[in-house]
């Protein structure tokens, strides 16, 4: 983006190069979806949605039984969509629903509003004294991290080695990858982040890994380089720099990827 485009605020130009989003999925005039690919491969579930002017509801049924529901707030008048629930049943995790579910979402509401502004709420505050901290959130945090979303807090500044107190690895938990807790001395106090492959995007789960990396001092600037740490517990927003990269997840070609840019305004 040159200097005038970044002084008058202007969006990058739209480059569309399409992205692995989850499943390929065809829905039908009868709101039924089916997913072509993948571990549901041929699997036909039913949607239903309720849109309001202020929310939107999905769920997804499985012989008339809710295996999947996605909830966001929003407000046409600024375009703002806060994402903030997106649940599938336990049988059904980790088989691309919610990314599914996502970008039925996300499609469904850029082409009813006249501008869309984009953010997952998931924000989780702890005290470094409770007792219970966990991971959370993973799935829905792989998801914003592959559109291209960004964590609200700044991490090049909260992460400063100057900053932390102390560095905690929390073991595996079910299908939850081990993570960090990272106790700072400012706000937000306590952060909960597990580290992703730059390359597949993917969760890494090895609790060596774990240890290894902490014992390099520069691991953070360069989690933070590669955007290969996520926080699961911090908001994430829709940035100017990651426009291009959501709407080549969820655009089915040009002429859409066209449409959606010209609605899709930074947070």
């Amino acid at each position: 983006m040159g200097f005038w485009e970044w002084l008058l605020g202007t969006k990058p130009k739209m480059i569309f190069s399409p992205k692995r989003f989850g499943p390929s999925f065809y829905v039908d005039e009868l709101n039924r979806v089916q997913i072509l690919e993948g571990p549901l491969e041929n699997s036909i579930f039913k949607i239903e949605q309720d849109i309001t002017g202020c929310q939107m509801r999905l769920f997804l049924r499985n012989n008339g039984n809710i295996i999947g529901r996605a909830l966001c707030d929003r407000n046409p008048r600024n375009g703002n969509i806060v994402y903030w629930d997106v649940m599938v049943n336990e049988n059904y995790r980790m088989k691309g629903l919610a990314s599914v579910m996502t970008k039925y979402i996300l499609r469904e509401l850029i082409s009813i509003q006249k501008k869309v502004r984009f953010m997952l709420r998931m924000i989780k505050l702890y005290r470094p004294t409770d007792r219970s901290i966990k991971l959370q959130n993973v799935g829905i945090c792989v998801i914003a991290h592959r559109l291209g979303m960004t964590c609200e807090f700044d991490l090049p500044k909260i992460l400063n080695p100057l900053n932390i107190i102390k560095f905690e690895i929390l073991p595996q938990d079910g299908i939850f990858p081990p993570s960090y807790k990272i106790v700072l001395k400012n706000y937000p106090y306590v952060l909960i982040g597990f580290i992703v492959d730059p390359a597949t995007l993917k969760p890494i789960t090895s609790y060596d890994a774990y240890i290894q990396m902490i014992q390099r001092p520069e691991v953070i600037e360069e989690w933070i380089r590669t955007k290969a740490i996520v926080i699961g517990n911090g908001n994430y927003v829709l940035k100017k720099q990651g426009i291009n990269k959501l709407i080549s997840c969820i655009a089915d070609d040009e002429y859409e990827a066209t449409h959606f840019h010209a609605k899709l305004q930074a947070v």
